[in-house]
């Protein structure tokens, strides 16, 4: 993964009951989607699955607006991490990080980071093009989304 020198933009946790092993598989199956309000769909590039240096692309929208971006994989530990840099028009957007642990009780505290790794032309372009003033509070929105989602599909409960 890419060195991080600071402390995430937006960060949560929730304990999942379930094995490491399958909230990971929950995390990179991007056939599931993600209902956090701007992610809704993803698929991996050239039939590659998760694994370092492999892509996928994601669909994005707020409202009417649409966007594409791609993801490479950064670090793929199945059952303990998973992170991407997430690219758009060849440009650094964000890096992000899946983090798991065993709580001991046969339950798994997932932790999802990220980072704006945005340079200033896309500081400017990316609020025009996604409608998202303030990129950190919703991120921090849309993580707890994904986590309450993916805590959901695992359970198979409704949200």
């Amino acid at each position: 993964m890419t060195t991080v020198e600071r402390a995430p933009d937006a960060t949560a946790s929730i304990t999942v009951d379930a094995a490491p092993e399958q909230v990971w598989r929950a995390i990179v199956d991007l056939a599931t989607g993600r209902p956090d309000g701007e992610t809704f769909s993803g698929r991996w590039v050239g039939g590659a699955g998760p694994s370092v240096g492999a892509r996928f692309r994601g669909w994005n929208r707020n409202g009417v607006l649409r966007w594409r971006t791609t993801g490479r994989v950064t670090e793929c530990d199945p059952g303990r991490a998973f992170g991407f840099r997430v690219t758009s028009l060849g440009m650094a957007v964000a890096d992000w990080r899946f983090e798991l642990t065993q709580d001991g009780g046969g339950a798994t505290v997932l932790r999802e980071s990220t980072w704006d790794r945005r340079g200033p032309i896309l500081r400017v372009v990316a609020p025009l093009a996604t409608g998202v003033l303030d990129r950190a509070t919703r991120n921090q929105r849309n993580i707890e989304q994904t986590l309450a989602h993916l805590r959901s599909t695992i359970h198979n409960t409704p949200l």
